[in-house]
């Protein structure tokens, strides 16, 4: 049986992780794309080294490491930059979570990712979506205890996202609403990982 795909996903401080962490204490395999994308720049020489040549050929340090900070600080330094480098570690990412789920050997996977729903290589991976949502004061309030990031900063970073939300995203398979207690969430989670994985068998 063709192994299932479930998209979580949702804005800064919408709950996603939580979401994540439930479904991974129930035995289901979880991809968490941030983690692994560091992950990545570490891991895979290939990687590394199409970055370096890309960001000026000065970027490993002796022991060949990525300078992330360097990087970070040319990679947004403009649009252009930025979408020089996402050309580079997207692939790479999609390439470790097939393997990954492959690996896993599981009916149901999940992936984990703010920014999937709007890249088509990823979308084609996906089976179902799951959107988390809460309201904008409390996704603010939960950064800025997560994080400590400016409360100004964060409004403008979540209108953004808003602004460009894609088409999966507009017409998810579930919707969970993250506005009160951690045990309606996981209620939430269940009840929604139950209508995502119906016909498909196995949970």
């Amino acid at each position: 049986m063709k192994t299932l795909t479930i998209l979580v996903t949702g804005g800064i401080g919408s709950g996603k992780s939580a979401v994540c962490a439930h479904y991974s204490s129930l035995g289901i395999p979880v991809y968490d794309s941030d983690s692994r994308t560091k992950a990545l720049y570490g891991k895979s020489l290939r990687l590394a080294a199409n970055v370096n040549a890309a960001f000026g050929g000065d970027l490993l340090t002796g022991d060949g490491v990525l300078d992330r900070a360097k990087l970070a600080e040319r990679a947004f330094a403009s649009d252009e930059a930025l979408r020089r480098l996402e050309a580079l570690v997207h692939p790479a990412v999609l390439e470790d979570f097939r393997d990954w789920r492959e690996a896993a050997g599981s009916e149901v996977v999940i992936l984990e990712s703010a920014i999937a729903s709007s890249l088509p290589s990823f979308m084609s991976e996906v089976d179902r979506v799951l959107l988390v949502c809460a309201d904008e004061r409390t996704r603010i309030c939960r950064a800025m205890l997560r994080d400590g990031c400016d409360e100004q900063a964060l409004a403008q970073r979540i209108r953004r996202q808003e602004e460009k939300l894609p088409a999966a995203l507009r017409a998810p398979d579930a919707v969970i609403q993250n506005d009160a207690s951690l045990e309606e969430l996981y209620a939430q989670a269940d009840r929604a990982l139950r209508e995502l994985v119906k016909g498909h068998g196995g949970i």
